[in-house]
């Protein structure tokens, strides 16, 4: 997340482990975890962002996005992701 980030001209500004975490498909050989990510850029650059994202080979997903304005006549647009990952166990 935050190569791609650097990558893509998209500051982020915090980042923090989402506190719940799916175990339900441990029989199964994975578990579920998420991010919530807070972050600036342009929105070309947000956009080339999630992209990245959801076509790296980590089984990243963004679940859900919030958008603002970073202030008035910017063009800056400050975002919040949920970003989760399927992690295999081994």
């Amino acid at each position: 997340i935050e190569s791609a980030a650097r990558n893509n001209h998209v500051r982020i500004l915090n980042m923090k482990p989402v506190s719940f975490i799916d175990t339900s498909g441990e029989k199964k050989g994975y578990k579920k975890l998420a991010v919530e990510v807070e972050c600036e850029a342009q929105m070309s650059s947000l956009v080339q962002f999630i992209y990245n994202i959801q076509t790296c080979s980590q089984i990243l997903k963004v679940k859900q996005i919030k958008l603002k304005a970073k202030e008035m006549n910017s063009n800056i647009i400050r975002s919040t992701l949920s970003i989760g990952k399927i992690l295999i166990l081994s």
